[in-house]
């Protein structure tokens, strides 16, 4: 597991160590800022939950059905809320930017949508660490790792000839060309299928694109106050009322929407 968390750490930096290194500190501080802000909603979601979810799920394998129930319910719930920010924070990079960091990181804002989108393809995969250490297949997870790490590499060492812009792009096309094959090779040996697996993952998904669609629709219709937090509230109300409504309305959305409120309920009475 050592082994896996270090190489993901090489590949998944490497992007800033060659930022700075061929572009020198200013663009490295513009590149940080903005990998940072477009992780966020993923790094404050996953990374606390590790522990508990494969503890849970470990658990949950000694039950017929219960395992890859708890991978639905652990990825529906988690993802509901990340994957709408991320995909809010794709759209509304200008006024995102601008509102959390003002003025003088407008040059942040292309970097952030890209990285956005990135971040947005890889927590698609995240509930693949989760199987890997629940079931205790570590060498297929160090396996992936050196295949992920390579691809990363090529891709970041290709796009810094074009500087920090074309880091971020390339970034984010590894992102999106590894999701599908990162999920469907931890799968394999799983005890979780793939219909299972994408069915945790395609409603917040889509929910997400489509009120980011309602977005580009609405356009100016929205009003706007300057760069402000009113204006970015302006557009994240009528954001979050098309993905609930999408959400819900999507094939299946009432059943899930109990389950998910049975097991908000459960957390609450610990």
């Amino acid at each position: 597991y050592s082994a896996t968390r270090l190489l993901s750490h090489v590949g998944h930096n490497l992007d800033r160590v060659l930022v700075a290194f061929f572009h020198g500190p200013r663009t490295t501080g513009l590149y940080d800022n903005a990998y940072r802000w477009a992780h966020y909603p993923v790094l404050q979601v996953f990374p606390p939950l590790i522990t508990v979810a494969v503890s849970s799920l470990s658990r949950a394998r000694e039950t017929a059905g219960g395992y890859a129930a708890g991978i639905h319910l652990g990825l529906l719930s988690v993802l509901s809320v990340a994957l709408p920010g991320l995909a809010f924070m794709a759209r509304e990079a200008p006024l995102v930017i601008l509102v959390l960091l003002g003025n003088q990181w407008v040059e942040t804002i292309p970097l952030f949508r890209w990285l956005s989108v990135a971040a947005f393809a890889k927590a698609l995969m995240m509930g693949t660490r989760w199987i890997y250490l629940s079931e205790g297949r570590t060498g297929d997870q160090l396996r992936w790792a050196a295949i992920d790490t390579i691809v990363f590499v090529v891709a970041v060492s290709v796009g810094v000839t074009r500087g920090a812009f074309g880091v971020a792009v390339a970034f984010t096309a590894a992102a999106c060309l590894l999701a599908g094959p990162a999920i469907a090779y931890c799968l394999r040996g799983s005890d979780v299928t793939p219909e299972q697996y994408l069915s945790a993952i395609w409603r917040p998904a889509v929910a997400s694109l489509a009120a980011m669609a309602a977005l580009v629709v609405l356009g100016d219709a929205i009003p706007r106050i300057g760069e402000s937090v009113g204006s970015l509230s302006l557009r994240l109300v009528p954001y979050g009322l098309v993905y609930a409504l999408a959400w819900v309305l999507l094939p299946g959305g009432p059943r899930e929407a109990r389950r998910l409120g049975r097991l908000l309920t459960e957390l609450l009475r610990r």
